[in-house]
């Protein structure tokens, strides 16, 4: 394969490597290879830590060395410093910075980077912003002498190309890391959610609206889609998904009081973010039959209770008598009425009905 087929794989290969982490090592290996290079690494820093928390190879640089380098040398590579003060794209051409005298007694030359067979480097930056720094390097064995003028002008052509690759990559990482993050904060919401297009498909459901689904008394998933097992019902919730929106109730056959379910239209942009072509809709389901209590934890912290107080006060929101308060607890009736007393005074609440209603409007959250 010429030089010129060689970089034209090279550059299909970067791109390739944007949409599939994996593939790194095989398109380094290819812009090494256009280059000359005996071995090539790309690495980001973050500025923050001053840590490498991603480094690719290839060519005849060892997983060994890239261990070494990510854990130590990284820090002290004296050519890190120079290839940050450049403007991107530069070229930081090792040999016109790092005389012999300068390498003869450089602990990163002499215990890291020679011993591991490498000596001239050529580094570029890809990316500079405020939280990290991504640098690609070609590098090149003592023996084989630095860098000739047309592997230079290879390098050049290509680091556009691995410039874009890498903030195409990061760009999906972000994505990626945003909608986890989406997610885990819909499991932990007690009420069920569900994200659906207009035709019913669903497109995500947290762990609450799964679990009535997965129960099927009510709600179903029907090969994909949401639906509502009485027809009548199921009418009503396809007309408010194809339409404005609105509330649904939703009969159940064992529980006497039915869910309720609130159908909001989001807009345009969350059809792209979930890939749906007719719209995006939210199902807010709400099962009257489970109480959303706050854990004694939540409710110690919210008012300022110790322990026992916070479980008397979440056993009086769960509706315990003070005589079967005592009785789970094993603590007289007198104790009872004293923390009770205590809860009244700390929480500002003129009766039990009224602190009742206060811990049930502290927000709650699923384990």
């Amino acid at each position: 394969m010429n030089k010129s087929d060689l970089l034209s794989q090279a550059i299909a290969e970067v791109y390739e490597a944007s949409l599939d982490p994996l593939q790194w090592p095989n398109a380094l290996d290819c812009v090494g290879r256009a280059c000359g290079a005996w071995g090539i690494q790309l690495l980001a820093f973050d500025r923050a830590s001053g840590t490498v928390p991603f480094s690719a190879v290839a060519g005849q640089i060892t997983a060994k060395a890239e261990a070494l380098y990510v854990e130590h040398f990284g820090r002290i590579d004296p050519r890190v410093p120079l290839v940050a003060r450049m403007s991107v794209g530069d070229l930081m051409i090792c040999h016109e910075h790092f005389k012999e005298d300068f390498v003869a007694r450089s602990e990163f030359y002499q215990d890291f980077l020679i011993p591991n067979g490498g000596r001239y480097a050529v580094g570029a930056k890809l990316i500079d912003n405020h939280d990290a720094t991504v640098i690609v390097g070609i590098h090149r064995a003592g023996d084989r002498g630095c860098f000739e003028p047309a592997e230079l002008h290879t390098f050049s052509a290509v680091l556009p190309h691995l410039a874009r690759a890498t903030r195409i990559r990061r760009s999906l990482e972000a994505a990626r890391a945003e909608t986890t993050t989406m997610r885990t904060a819909l499991d932990k919401f007690a009420v069920g959610v569900v994200l659906t297009d207009q035709t019913g498909r669903i497109l995500h459901a947290n762990e609450a609206a799964a679990s009535m689904l997965r129960c099927g008394e009510g709600l179903l998933s029907v090969n994909g889609r949401i639906a509502a097992r009485v027809a009548e019902d199921d009418h009503a919730l396809k007309a408010a998904l194809q339409g404005s929106g609105g509330c649904v109730a939703i009969r159940r056959g064992s529980a006497a009081l039915k869910l309720r379910l609130l159908v909001v239209p989001l807009p345009e942009r969350a059809a792209a973010s979930f890939d749906a072509g007719c719209g995006t809709v939210m199902i807010v389901v709400k099962d009257p039959e489970v109480m959303d209590r706050p854990a004694a934890t939540m409710i110690a912290a919210a008012f300022g209770l110790s322990r026992a107080e916070a479980r008397v006060a979440e056993a009086i929101a769960r509706g315990r008598t003070i005589q079967e308060i005592a009785d789970e607890t094993k603590a007289s009736r007198n104790t009872i009425r004293v923390q009770m007393q205590a809860i009244l005074d700390k929480t500002g609440a003129g009766r039990q009905a009224e602190l009742v209603r206060m811990i049930l409007g502290l927000p709650t959250a699923r384990d």
